[in-house]
């Protein structure tokens, strides 16, 4: 079932993790998560800028994305 299992998930941080290469599973993260926050992850941030990186239509509907404090929304 994976993260869109957990249905009440609203704030997702994820942090210093230098090698974390993914996150984000085929299906999505769950459509209550409000919150996104990664920190000190080069290689996961890369995925999740906005509008470039791979994973960015996975995660657009997240209403507050910080990438090493710089909010992407």
């Amino acid at each position: 079932m994976g993260l869109q299992s957990l249905t009440s998930l609203k704030e997702l941080r994820i942090l210093l993790c230098p090698k974390l290469r993914s996150l984000v599973p085929k299906e999505g993260l769950p459509p209550t998560l409000a919150e996104l926050k990664i920190e000190g992850c080069p290689i996961l941030k890369k995925r999740c800028l906005k509008e470039k990186g791979k994973y960015w239509r996975k995660i657009a509907h997240i209403p507050y994305i910080d990438i090493d404090d710089i909010v992407q929304q």
